[in-house]
């Protein structure tokens, strides 16, 4: 599971990156604190975080090359951990 969750952590990075640009004094902690929050919550099987911080129209491939949407992904993450 958690070699699935780093390329999510990668993509969050790369998106955020221009917004860390524009406000480098907060952008580093913001990143840090959102990253712990995805990971925790894969722990405990937390949807609620992943819907927060995911964009609505993310889309997902595992690494067998499966596409997953962000409903079947965090689907994905209540299951594992049930």
């Amino acid at each position: 599971m958690w070699s699935r969750i780093w390329p999510v952590a990668a993509v969050l990075w790369a998106t955020h990156a221009g917004s860390a640009a524009r406000h480098p004094e907060d952008g580093t902690e913001e990143l840090q604190r959102a990253t712990q929050a995805l990971l925790d919550a894969i722990t405990t099987g937390s949807a609620k975080v992943w819907q927060t911080y995911l964009d609505s129209t993310i889309s997902f491939t595992t690494e067998d090359g499966v596409v997953q949407t962000k409903a079947e992904m965090v689907e994905q993450i209540k299951r594992e951990t049930a």
